[in-house]
C-alpha cells in the first residue's frame, strides 16, 4: 500500500499527458534527480517497478511472476525492496522539490520544464 500511495506524488510532479505515463514519470524523475548514468537508470527502474506494482494492485491484476527474484513482483521480498527504494527516492525527490525548485513545479505549463530536463 505504501507504494500505491507514493506513485501519485510522482504523477503529480512529472506527468502532463495521459499517454505513456509510467515511462514519462520514471524518465522525468530520473532526469530531475540527476546523478551518474547508473543513478539515473536505477532511479528509472525503481519508479517503473513501483508503478507496475501499484497499477496491478489497484487494478486487481496479478503481480508479475519471473524466474529472476529481483523481477518477481509477486515475491514478498521483492516488494519490500521496491518499497524501501521508492521510499528513499520519494524522500530525496520531495526534499529537492521543496528546498530547491518549488517555483518550477508551480508553473501552469510544465512542458518547457520537462523538455529542459530531457536536454540538460
Amino acid at each position: 500500500m505504501k507504494i500505491a500511495m507514493y506513485i501519485p506524488i510522482f504523477e503529480s510532479l512529472f506527468s502532463s499527458e495521459n499517454t505513456e505515463i509510467s515511462h514519462k514519470v520514471a524518465e522525468r524523475c530520473s532526469y530531475y534527480l540527476g546523478g551518474s548514468r547508473e543513478d539515473k537508470i536505477k532511479n528509472y527502474d525503481t519508479v517503473k517497478k513501483a508503478y507496475d506494482i501499484r497499477s496491478k494492485l489497484l487494478h486487481g491484476d496479478k503481480l508479475t511472476e519471473h524466474n529472476k527474484p529481483e523481477r518477481n513482483h509477486n515475491r514478498f521480498e521483492t516488494q519490500i525492496e521496491i518499497s524501501i527504494e521508492i521510499d528513499n527516492l520519494t524522500r530525496i525527490l520531495l526534499t529537492k522539490v521543496i528546498m530547491e525548485d518549488s517555483e518550477k513545479f508551480l508553473a501552469k505549463d510544465m512542458s518547457a520544464f520537462y523538455k529542459e530536463l530531457l536536454f540538460y
